[in-house]
């Protein structure tokens, strides 16, 4: 934690009367004046660091200063609690999250979604679109069968069967989406898997909520991903490091110096199996 150094300067109304009485009104105005102006004075900047666990990895936020009457326990429950409401609509190891809702609902049936779930499918819909096909959230059936899901891992490569079986299930564009009452269509056996945006999406949810709030200088990251807004107390950037992408090995690849932006990277190398 740190802090700029704090200066002000004061002055007694007796001191401005001593000095020449009949020019004491004067003198008066002119010091209420400067003080209403806070000419002279600064206030600490403190960097606080918060953290905690969430969707199976941690996150933490480093922010400059508070707002107004905000603890920091009172900043920790207020971003613990939107991460647990992100995890609670997307997150496929929870049974009873909106998508495992979703993945279960009976074939030809509409399900009505909470906004931030149906907000990101939209989107992820749109890049499988502008992609075509080349990112699906619709992969879950496969994610699942090679043991990367929330099924346990099997450590062992799928027959040709069982993958041609989850791929059938398979295609972004069985998904079909309903504006107006924010539903969308599960066709049947559709099994929607939102890992790839759903930590991105948390993301920018606890960057909106700092900023909302006046607070402009932060970096926020979850799961490896993040977002950076101004400077640290002391001017400088943000500093993020990217590792290099060896198995095995934990090295610095390149330091990123940010002050608005994000980063986002997934490593394969972190987890694999071999057969």
């Amino acid at each position: 934690m740190s802090s700029a150094k704090t200066s002000c300067w004061m002055i007694s109304v007796a001191d401005l009367f001593a000095a020449r009485p009949h020019q004491g009104l004067r003198a008066l105005f002119a010091f209420l004046l400067a003080t209403l102006l806070l000419v002279g004075c600064s206030q600490p900047q403190q960097l606080h660091t918060l953290s905690g666990p969430t969707m199976g990895t941690s996150w933490s936020v480093k922010v400059v200063g508070l707002p107004a009457g905000m603890t920091l326990p009172q900043l920790q429950q207020d971003l613990a609690l939107l991460l647990d409401m992100v995890n609670q609509q997307m997150s496929t190891y929870i049974p009873g999250s909106d998508l495992s809702r979703f993945n279960r609902a009976e074939a030809d049936s509409w399900q009505e979604l909470p906004a931030d779930f149906y907000q990101v499918l939209d989107y992820s819909l749109s890049l499988a679109r502008d992609t075509d096909g080349a990112y699906d959230p619709t992969v879950g059936p496969l994610v699942n069968l090679w043991g990367f899901g929330p099924d346990k891992a099997t450590l062992k490569a799928p027959t040709d069967e069982a993958l041609a079986e989850a791929r059938a299930r398979i295609g972004w564009q069985r998904v079909k989406l309903d504006a107006e009452r924010r539903a969308a269509h599960q066709a049947g056996d559709v099994y929607v898997d939102l890992s790839s945006v759903a930590k991105g999406f948390a993301v920018d949810k606890l960057a909106e909520y700092l900023d909302a709030r006046g607070l402009g200088n932060y970096l926020v990251e979850v799961g490896g991903e993040l977002r950076a807004s101004g400077h640290k107390p002391d001017g400088s950037s943000w500093r993020v490091a990217v590792e290099k992408p060896l198995p095995g090995v934990r090295d610095i690849a390149r330091v990123l110096e940010l002050d608005k932006g994000a980063v986002a990277t997934s490593g394969d190398y972190r987890n694999f199996f071999e057969q």
